[in-house]
């Protein structure tokens, strides 16, 4: 077993959804002591950019205090709604920790990524035109912010706002958050098989400088079809593994038979219903 962990904003709730701990970089210990609360297993933590110091300073807290746990921790250009989907699409699809981070990591390069917001006043990443800027200080303004990939505060609709991917995508819509012209406007792009709405969880305004957002992220609808064989193990801890390094132990690991793709067995829809409000 495994587990992951998302780092939002202090002061947000700490809560677990769709199995993936959300917990508040209140200070040091809030990390390490959201850890205290996982099972025994390896543990995958990640946060927005825009906590990546918390994110390192805890991680040091944590690895000091548990130096038996098998952690791997990163940042993320992404929206925390893509995060904390991509999260919990891995721990949905494999039970192989190892497998998982990389499944994680190939869904988020799979996905695409953004914000409705009302101000971008105070948005950093991506930074926004002066005439954006200017934008925000009429009542009624609202903004388009594209993440991931290629950050940018979006103009008129494009034939490029959303790249394509070859594959179908789900478009996860922050629940009563968005604009439904912005949903609809993501919702006519190429290979989106569905819509669904999400309760996210977590206080957001580290990353959007405001709270008056609402999150958007289009994720690959079949997470299955991105795991390989498992054709290498990690010689120190063990785990199979899919990519050449471990993300645990930073070893190079080494081949092994294959033993075949490290999905879980049990039956289940293409793209798992998440907690939180997802159909």
């Amino acid at each position: 077993m495994w587990s992951c962990l998302l780092l939002a904003d202090a002061g947000s709730e700490s809560i677990t959804f769709s199995g993936v701990s959300v917990v508040a970089a209140d200070g040091p210990m809030a990390l390490s002591d959201g850890l205290d609360r996982l099972g025994p297993g390896p543990v995958l933590v990640v946060a927005p950019r825009s906590l990546a110091e918390p994110l390192r300073l805890g991680l040091t807290v944590a690895a000091g205090r548990r130096p038996d746990l098998a952690l791997t921790g990163t940042v993320s250009d992404h929206a925390p709604l893509a995060i904390l989907s991509a999260l919990a699409l891995a721990l949905t699809t494999t039970d192989e920790p190892a497998v998982g981070v990389e499944l994680a990591h190939r869904l988020l390069a799979q996905a695409w990524s953004g914000a409705w917001s009302g101000s971008v006043a105070k948005l950093e990443n991506p930074s926004p035109r002066l005439a954006q800027h200017l934008r925000s200080m009429l009542p009624g303004a609202g903004f388009l912010i594209r993440q991931a990939p290629l950050p940018q505060v979006l103009g008129p609709p494009r034939p490029d706002d959303v790249p394509s991917v070859g594959r179908d995508r789900v478009l996860l819509v922050e629940d009563g958050a968005v604009p439904p012209e912005f949903v609809r406007r993501l919702s006519e792009t190429e290979s989106v098989s569905a819509v669904r709405p999400v309760a996210l969880p977590g206080r957001w305004t580290s990353v959007y400088g405001t709270d008056r957002t609402g999150q958007l992220a289009l994720m690959p609808a079949a997470p299955q079809t991105l795991i390989g064989s498992i054709t290498q193990h990690c010689p120190t801890c063990g785990l199979n593994q899919v990519a050449a390094v471990c993300p645990f132990c930073r070893n190079v690991n080494v081949n092994r038979p294959t033993v075949g793709v490290a999905r879980r067995s049990v039956r289940g829809p293409v793209f798992p219903p998440l907690a939180g409000g997802i159909a």
